[in-house]
């Protein structure tokens, strides 16, 4: 059985091992092939403040400052931390320096002890230590450009440049598996799509050739099936573009209300009204079926008298649209009902940003939706693109 290991763990695993090569590698003793043993001590806090160095700019400075475009804030922060791990570095490694200070001096007070010679030989030496203790905090000493500082500071500045690489590396990797998976997304989207149009376009043609065939048999039938592939035409052909003529959109509208009372008993009743003239205005396609879909989808009770009122009025450049509808008892048990106003309310933002209105409410078992966008008319379309206007 394969174990699976989650990506995250992996890196772990990853980082840990690599710092222990890195670790063992500086303390193996390259005469014997063994490992110095009495230096890890010594080196152990080196290390922290490498690792420190490290995953701070990994982890936080690059994630948090740099991909996030702040870029002086980033090379601020960046500087900072390396003059922090700096003074960090040298600060221990001065106190290395004192201790190996401090325990000479102690040897030498020890051999003039021992030594009865009144001049002692080592007196001028104890001097100069003393003056390399005073002087191992001093500003002079952390000077990072100083020849014996330089080394430190090139180590620091190749972990710096090491957390900095991988970072990016990782964020390329990343970016371009979303790149391969976006792209297989879009063909497979494409390939659907292309599946899409064909079973429509069989249908449209099928539907044509049955309804030849109803003609002289069927006279509702017929009229049935003509409304069918009106509104198959409409959604294949007509709805790829950015507008449609408002007189189509309001034949589709007919022809769907007309096809949904096939299915209605006596029960419900359906008025649909329309008031003003469409002629020469352009809608964006689909706009209002969606609405009348869900009076019909929430609107009919089977076991009680119901109603839909749909209700549509040009007037002043602008669309007024109205439905009222008795509220099923489904509608009140389906707690997802509001899906569909919520997307056709996210499409008019995009379409018309706040140049629309769109209410909805329920009162005394009725549900209301009241819809209004401005119009376009095709006149003033094409003079904007440099036609001249039709002659009235």
């Amino acid at each position: 059985m394969r174990i699976r290991i989650k990506p995250r763990v992996k890196m772990v695993i990853l980082h840990i091992a690599g710092w222990l090569s890195i670790l063992l590698i500086n303390l193996l003793d390259m005469d014997d092939m063994t490992i110095r043993t009495r230096t890890l001590n010594i080196n152990i806090p080196m290390w922290i403040i490498y690792i420190a160095l490290f995953y701070i700019n990994y982890s936080i400075l690059i994630p948090k400052l740099l991909f996030r475009k702040k870029t002086l804030a980033y090379i601020f922060s960046a500087l900072l931390l390396l003059c922090i791990c700096f003074v960090s570095f040298k600060t221990y490694l001065q106190s290395l320096r004192k201790e190996t200070l401090l325990e000479r001096i102690e040897y030498l007070k020890e051999e003039k002890k021992q030594k009865e010679h009144p001049k002692f030989p080592y007196d001028w030496e104890l001097k100069k230590l003393h003056w390399r203790i005073d002087d191992v905090y001093s500003i002079s000493q952390y000077n990072p450009l100083t020849p014996p500082n330089l080394p430190m500071v090139s180590g620091l500045l190749l972990v710096f440049a090491t957390s900095m690489i991988l970072r990016f590396s990782q964020r390329w990797k990343k970016e371009e598996k979303i790149r391969i998976a976006t792209e297989k997304e879009h063909i497979a989207s494409e390939l659907e799509y292309l599946k899409q149009q064909i079973n429509p376009h069989f249908l449209f043609n099928a539907l044509n050739s049955i309804y030849s065939l109803t003609i002289p048999y069927s006279t509702p039938a017929s009229n049935s099936i003509l409304k069918l592939s009106s509104i198959l035409r409409y959604m294949l052909y007509e709805t790829n573009r950015k507008q449609v003529m408002l007189s189509d959109e309001i034949s589709v509208i007919e022809d769907y209300i007309g096809l949904q009372e096939l299915r209605l008993t006596s029960k419900t009743k359906v008025t649909f009204r329309k008031e003003g003239s469409p002629e020469g205005y352009k809608i964006e396609p689909l706009l209002l079926i969606p609405l009348i879909e869900n009076a019909f989808k929430y609107g009919i009770d089977s076991t009680e008298p119901s109603f839909i009122n749909i209700s549509i009025k040009i007037e002043n450049n602008r669309l007024i649209f109205e439905t009222d509808n008795k509220i099923a008892v489904k509608k009140k048990e389906n707690e997802n009902s509001g899906i569909g106003i919520k997307n056709i309310r996210r499409r008019l933002e995009l379409l018309y940003h706040k140049d629309f209105i769109l209410n909805t409410y329920a009162k005394d078992n009725v549900f209301f939706v009241y819809f209004a966008i401005p119009l376009s008319h095709k006149a003033n379309l094409e003079n904007k693109e440099g036609k001249r206007p039709l002659p009235r």
